[in-house]
This record gives structure tokens, C-alpha cells and sequence, in this order.
């Protein structure tokens, strides 16, 4: 892993995915025209930051490997 490759890609507008139990859109999604080597079969893609920030709160769970996104604020209370 690490430093440059090129990769052939389609690219399309906007796609729509559930995440972590929430809809989040990329635009642009850039798809890969062709599979990887066999040591990335593991690879289905890459998420950042501008998926992860259209929620609320983000949890990762690791004992369980989930990840879950919330939408809605926590209640504030006093001590928060």
C-alpha cells in the first residue's frame, strides 16, 4: 500500500449508499472499471470524510467490526 497508482474509473454524478444504518450520497463516485489483484480482494472501496461527516454522530465499534452513523442530536443535558 501507499504511494501513486492509476486506476481506469466511470464516474457518475451521485450514488446513494447505506452506511452504518444511514443514507449518505457521493458526488462524484468514482467506480473502478476493472478488479484489483488478487491480494486486494479484500478492497471494496475507500470512505472518507465527506461521507462520515453527513451524520451526527459516528460510532466503531471494534469488538463487533460495525460502524453506525446517527443523524439525529443527542438530547443535551446539564452536564454536557
Amino acid at each position: 500500500m501507499g504511494g501513486d497508482q492509476k486506476f481506469e474509473v466511470i464516474s457518475i454524478p451521485k450514488i446513494v449508499l447505506d452506511l452504518g444504518g444511514m443514507p449518505v450520497a457521493l458526488q462524484p463516485a468514482h467506480i473502478l472499471k476493472i478488479q484489483q489483484r488478487d491480494e486486494g480482494k479484500w478492497f471494496y472501496g475507500n470512505l472518507g470524510i465527506d461521507l462520515l461527516r453527513q451524520a451526527h454522530t459516528v460510532t466503531i465499534d471494534f469488538r463487533t467490526m460495525t460502524l453506525r452513523l446517527d443523524n439525529s442530536p443527542e438530547p443535551r443535558t446539564r452536564n454536557n
